[in-house]
């Protein structure tokens, strides 16, 4: 059920650091880059979506976001935690403790390593992700054809 689902989530993160600040919202606070954990329900089943991103501490937070910019994961493992985090299939609730564990700490510390800005802004240089506009202008990266570059360069 939604509330064990969620126990696990919050002792898992735990361990790696974060609190649980919001109904479905964990987060790590950093000196200049902050993390967030989030699930997010569907609107159409008792499935949980796994979503993560960033704070700059420095820019202000965009009314009603939690983030100022999104991570990715890998296809497969996204996958797999969506099967664990669909409270409608038949995993029973060992299996879903376990693996949901599992994943997590795989997942978080592979895809949230940023501690600064200058961290952050090279692994969106490089991941080329989706930003607003406050994001580009405040870590100075512009828009080209060829994709997201350092304004310094």
């Amino acid at each position: 059920d939604k509330k064990q689902l969620f126990s696990i989530v919050t002792s898992t993160l735990k361990e790696l650091g974060f609190k649980h600040w919001k109904p479905s919202v964990w987060r790590r606070t950093g000196t200049e880059i902050s993390d967030r954990v989030y699930l997010q329900r569907s609107c159409y089943s008792n499935l949980y979506y796994y979503h993560y991103g960033y704070i700059i501490n420095n820019l202000p937070t965009l009314s009603g976001t939690y983030c100022h910019t999104f991570g990715d994961i890998d296809l497969s493992l996204y996958k797999k935690i969506a099967k664990v985090l669909d409270l409608e299939n038949d995993l029973s609730d060992g299996e879903r403790e376990r693996d949901l564990q599992d994943l997590l700490l795989q997942i978080v510390p592979a895809t949230i390593p940023m501690n600064t800005e200058k961290e952050l802004k090279d692994f969106l240089l490089k991941e080329q992700l989706n930003l607003s506009i406050d994001v580009m202008d405040y870590l100075k990266i512009k828009l080209t054809s060829e994709g997201y570059k350092d304004v310094d360069e």
